[in-house]
């Protein structure tokens, strides 16, 4: 027969057992709900970027078959949202190879960033574009279809055609008027192989490629010169300085050399284009007038000029100077100015002291 008391205290055991089970469910049930509201939100927030975003974006089958894609991307390649829901990725490919690429590119990493196609609207018109894409995995792991972005860069691409050939209407221009023209990265590291810069300081492709251009300024110059370009590539603005460049015979020219950025989309320098302007006769003249005002100046400062009152006796005409002492005229004036004297007598002077010799002049 099974004791009263051990009963009665099993069964508050198992009860306060029973109440704490219930309390720890009642921790993992608000957990959950939590868990849900919290993915609710998720879903939301993620449901709002997805239709609100400027990008295409869109989710698909293994085998291309759209399984949803935001307004941009309806947007972008003109169905309707019913026409999209169900279309095959394949048929919107120009070059059907393009398609098996992608497959093999994301199987093999997983996924694709920037991604060049070209995409084929509704209408036929056909879209530079820039594929962005990851693989979407189930609960196992395996792979079930792909997510991503599509960006038109058609317009970007043109934008970039014209650029190129403007550079190449730039580098047929430095070639033919023999200016020395010259092409560098963002960091002002030559890229382009400009041959008149080669032919004119004699370097090779390999001196020219990188820093080689300032192994050929003037070593006076060259700081003025660094700096000069080191605040236009942080101010993003045009390069202008003057500068002397080394001959391939080693003689200096003067060089008015000015560069303009070429900008990214993003705003950030992609390339600097210029050219070097001679300008040697030009320093020549004005090297010759500075040094003929120095010279102006120099005999400007020569010259003695006799200037103000001067104190004379009107008796015996000396003159007195700044100390006070009395000089004859012929002195005085000597020492303020670069004049010389030569002595004669006038003929008043002649009639009145030597009158004798004044009858025999007549």
């Amino acid at each position: 027969m099974k004791d009263p008391n051990q009963t009665e205290i099993q069964l508050i055991n198992e009860l306060a057992e029973l109440r704490k089970r219930i309390a720890e469910l009642k921790i993992l049930e608000d957990e959950r709900k939590q868990t849900e509201e919290a993915l609710r939100k998720s879903e939301e927030r993620y449901r709002t970027l997805f239709e609100e975003s400027r990008d295409a974006i869109y989710t698909t089958t293994q085998e291309g078959e759209i399984l949803d894609a935001n307004q941009s991307m309806i947007d972008l390649f003109g169905y309707t949202k019913e026409e999209m829901i169900g279309f095959t990725a394949g048929k919107a490919y120009v070059h059907s190879e393009d398609r098996l690429k992608f497959q093999q590119m994301i199987e093999r990493e997983g996924f694709v960033k920037d991604h060049e196609i070209k995409l084929r609207k509704k209408d036929g018109t056909e879209m530079e574009c820039l594929l962005t894409s990851i693989v979407r995995r189930n609960a196992d792991g395996d792979a079930v279809g792909y997510q991503g972005i599509i960006r038109d860069i058609t317009e970007r691409k043109q934008a970039q055609e014209k650029l190129h050939a403007i550079l190449d209407r730039y580098r047929s221009y430095i070639e033919v008027t023999g200016q020395l023209g010259w092409i560098t990265n963002a960091n002002g590291e030559v890229v382009e192989d400009i041959s008149s810069w080669r032919k004119f300081t004699g370097q090779s492709e390999d001196e020219v490629k990188g820093w080689g251009w300032s192994k050929a300024i003037h070593s006076d110059d060259l700081e003025r010169t660094i700096q000069v370009w080191t605040r236009a590539i942080a101010t993003k603005s045009i390069y202008e300085v003057e500068h002397r460049v080394r001959r391939y015979d080693g003689v200096y020219q003067y060089f008015l050399a000015r560069g303009v950025p070429v900008f990214k989309e993003d705003g950030n320098i992609r390339e600097w284009v210029g050219t070097c302007i001679d300008i040697t006769e030009r320093k020549q003249k004005e090297e010759e007038r500075e040094k003929l005002i120095h010279e102006l100046q120099d005999a400007l400062s020569n010259i003695k000029m006799l200037r103000g009152l001067l104190p004379i006796c009107s008796h015996c005409k000396k003159i007195r100077d700044d100390k006070g002492y009395w000089n004859q005229i012929e002195s005085y004036i000597r020492d303020h100015s670069d004049a010389e004297f030569s002595h004669g007598i006038c003929p008043q002077c002649m009639k009145k002291l030597y009158p004798d010799f004044d009858d025999l002049a007549k």
